[in-house]
């Protein structure tokens, strides 16, 4: 039996982690999975650094300051976080994905060396999009070997990141029709595509037995509701996957 939890608020994120506990789970064996994002600005010098959560982002910035990493770091970071410190997420244990918008917009950087898999370039669709990103991350996930994982999906981050993708992909491969896959990063359409894909990726994938899943919007937590019981509906996973509120 597998189960994805579906978590509306910091609150239900601190119950995910109790109610787990309680089961006899290690607090300690938790994994969080979060992203980070260098930015060069137009105006002025410098990056800025914008981690979800949030928490890791003056951490991040003097990494890349003293040279610890790249600021398009392209492989994730396992970052830790003293338990207790931060009473919304009591997990020590972060797993960070770069998601560099600023890679697609310097004509100097060579974008497909940051790619965190050059699979995505074969991409046509947000479709093939998040199953190649998706299929390339978790391998890295699974081998933590975390009892339980929380995944906060930064919708709009995200979004972003895909967008700024494919406008680079039309460019680089001269298909002026991927350009228009995503015009508003925001647009509601974008996000609900975006996000029943990443959910029907978690529920079609053995990929662990526990995943909680956060989304930093309310309309994205609406979605992944509407993407489970259309799962529920017509995946068949009746008998090996349940979805928990």
């Amino acid at each position: 039996m597998r189960e994805i939890h579906l978590l509306e608020n910091n609150e239900a994120c601190a119950r995910f982690v109790v109610s787990r506990a309680a089961q006899g789970f290690s607090p300690e064996t938790f994994l969080g999975i979060g992203a980070f994002a260098s930015h060069v600005p137009n105006i002025g010098k410098g990056i800025v650094v914008r981690s979800s959560p949030a928490f890791f982002e003056n951490e991040l910035s003097d990494s890349i300051v003293q040279g610890h990493f790249s600021a398009f770091e392209k492989e994730s970071l396992l970052m830790q976080v003293t338990m207790g410190e931060i009473g919304n997420f009591p997990i020590s244990r972060w797993f960070l994905v770069g998601q560099h918008l600023s890679i697609f917009d310097a004509p100097k950087v060579d974008v497909k060396r940051y790619l965190p898999t050059l699979d995505l370039i074969n991409a046509r669709s947000i479709e093939d999009f998040v199953q190649i990103y998706l299929g390339n991350l978790f391998p890295h996930i699974q081998e933590i070997r975390a009892q339980s994982v929380l995944f906060l999906f930064d919708i709009n981050m995200f979004s972003h990141y895909l967008k700024s993708f494919f406008t680079w992909l039309s460019s680089y491969l001269r298909m002026s029709e991927l350009t228009g896959l995503i015009i508003n990063p925001l647009d509601s359409e974008v996000q609900k595509k975006i996000t029943s894909e990443f959910l029907w990726y978690l529920a079609d994938s053995a990929l662990h037995p526990c995943i909680g899943l956060y989304p930093s919007t309310q309309i994205c937590f609406h979605y992944l509701i509407q993407s489970a019981r259309s799962i529920s509906k017509y995946g068949n996973f009746s008998e090996e996957l349940i979805f928990k509120l």
